[in-house]
């Protein structure tokens, strides 16, 4: 059938002037060539390993469900009720030390953009530098006053493990 569509088409071009010759030929080389490229057959071995990799996902998965289940039905509920407790008792702390932990990186942010201005107004024989090392400074000292605070909780939670 397509030999005979492609026939038509050849009759049908020359009959119309020649000009869709070129355009009948091209077009499944087009599509042959396609196939062909490297970034093709590079996405090709790319959905591959992405299959290969879901598989993998979906088989552990299910090993994780098996472990937990296994973990959950080989300890007691005492345990459980002893575990729960403590999670809470430091879920107060986990939430504060993450609260600390967003405040350190923006203090750190901070800080490194302050020491850049300080840098460049020095290299550029601005008196400002002084200023601005000083309050780089300051908040150097406030990132080491929340990063100590941070260790003190996972100290705390720590304890709470035990």
């Amino acid at each position: 059938m397509k030999k005979i569509l492609s026939v038509s088409l050849l009759t049908a071009s020359l009959l119309a002037g020649g000009t869709g010759i070129i355009h009948a030929e091209e077009q499944p080389a087009q599509e042959q060539k396609l196939n062909q490229t490297p970034e093709y057959q590079e996405l090709q071995s790319l959905l591959t390993i992405k299959k290969d990799l879901n598989e993998k996902l979906k088989a552990q998965t299910t090993q994780n469900k098996a472990m937990w289940e296994s973990v959950r039905s080989g300890v007691s509920e005492e345990v459980r009720a002893a575990v729960k407790n403590v999670m809470q008792e430091i879920k107060p702390i986990r939430e504060a030390k993450k609260s600390n932990r967003e405040e350190a990186t923006q203090t750190k942010q901070q800080y490194k953009d302050k020491m850049k201005v300080t840098k460049e107004a020095y290299k550029n024989g601005d008196n400002t530098w002084s200023t601005s090392l000083t309050e780089a400074i300051d908040l150097l000292e406030q990132w080491t006053d929340i990063e100590n605070e941070i260790l003190s909780q996972k100290a705390s939670i720590y304890d709470a493990l035990q």
